[in-house]
């Protein structure tokens, strides 16, 4: 019995470690649209990950997906740092809510232009992205 329970310290440890090393990114942030101008608190919430790999949602407050692909890029460039990659590239895969599987390519372009869209099929650097508030 007491050679199960050492064995079983002995696991616990990295099993411990694993887990608390993946927290899921998610944050809420306020944009301002229509006419007149209302408030929409977006919310882009980082619902799967791998190693290479994250699955985010986009959605608002008041239902309106309008305002989903331009959150997108925001939470992208969140997610990015969070992450501590350098690169993002994404990938469509729901409308909604909008659902994108984003990847982490080791190399890229470092163009001081920020993407038009975050789903554009090509990679962008976290560096073009909006500075952090």
């Amino acid at each position: 019995m007491k050679r199960l329970a050492v064995s079983l310290l002995v696991f616990l440890p990295p099993l411990l470690a694993a887990g608390a090393g993946i927290e899921l990114f998610r944050t809420t942030f306020i944009m301002v649209s229509g006419r007149p101008l209302l408030p929409t608190a977006i919310t882009v919430e980082e619902v799967d990950r791998t190693d290479a790999t994250s699955i985010i949602e986009v959605s608002t407050d008041n239902g309106d997906e309008k305002l989903a692909p331009d959150a997108a890029l925001v939470g992208l460039c969140g997610l990015a740092r969070h992450r501590g990659e350098r690169y993002i590239q994404a990938k469509h895969i729901s409308q909604s809510p909008l659902t994108l599987e984003v990847t982490f390519p080791k190399v890229g372009a470092n163009t001081a232009t920020p993407p038009t869209s975050p789903i554009a099929p090509n990679v962008f650097p976290v560096a073009s992205c909006p500075s952090k508030h």
